[in-house]
């Protein structure tokens, strides 16, 4: 099997942002011409928001490494944090959306397996998407320079392959 490696979208990052600075100026904006008393706490909001935003989508996106890689053995989605996530592991997968933002829900036979590797407040951040109704552990698929749907198939076909051998 060939070694699959997705990186993050350069372009795409760069229109988040540009969306992040123009909501920052927004916020700017709101301060020193709004009118009411709510302007100036909507725009520190604003700013400090999609500042974080702007920060976070800019270390992202200079970062060369591979985002996702598919191999023989597993999958590895270097913003999880819990290292490759092995084929036999995994009992299936699900391609869903939330606000367009797309994601690869893995359901796994062992969810503790991976979980201690985390830190305390990425274990309760699962925990929520567990009661959202995702997996403990997601593929997001934002900002990536494969379409959502080929990196599903991708990872549907290798869990078929390794369930028929």
């Amino acid at each position: 099997m060939k070694e699959v490696v997705i990186n993050t979208s350069a372009w795409k990052s760069i229109l988040f942002l540009a969306g992040c600075l123009i909501f920052v100026i927004g916020g700017i904006f709101i301060i020193f011409y709004g009118k009411g008393s709510n302007s100036t706490p909507v725009g520190i909001l604003s700013i400090v928001f999609f500042g974080f935003g702007f920060f976070v989508l800019l270390r992202q996106g200079l970062d060369r490494r591979p985002r996702i890689v598919i191999d023989e053995k597993g999958v590895t989605d270097r913003t999880l944090g819990v290292g490759r996530i092995d084929w036999e592991d995994i009992e299936t997968v699900q391609l869903t959306s939330v606000f367009t933002n797309n994601f690869v829900v893995l359901k796994l036979k062992n969810n503790e397996k991976y979980l201690q590797k985390l830190s305390n407040i990425s274990k309760k951040l699962t925990k929520v998407n567990k009661d959202l109704g995702f997996g403990a552990l997601n593929l997001n698929l934002s900002m990536l320079d494969m379409k959502p749907k080929k990196i599903y198939e991708i990872v549907r076909s290798r869990i078929a392959d390794k369930q028929f051998k």
